[in-house]
């Protein structure tokens, strides 16, 4: 197997634009240091915070969240 990256750093929060632009900065620098397979955490994407599963479920007051979430290409 080839050479494996693993991308450890936060989303921008709430900001799926700068975070898919990071996405794109982080796969370009690790291929052009011979990386052949290239992973980010679980969740880098989407963003939400680990604690966002912690809350009650009062969307109303977490309308911000769940739209940044919708906002999701594919979802």
């Amino acid at each position: 197997m080839g050479r494996v990256a693993v991308i450890q750093q936060p989303p921008a929060f709430m900001d799926c634009g700068q975070t898919l632009a990071n996405v794109v900065a982080a796969v370009a620098e690790a291929a052009a240091a011979g990386e052949q397979l290239i992973v980010f955490p679980e969740t880098f994407v989407p963003g939400y915070p680990a604690w966002f599963w912690r809350l009650r479920r009062r969307w109303s007051s977490n309308a911000r969240l769940a739209a940044a979430q919708r906002s999701q290409p594919g979802g």
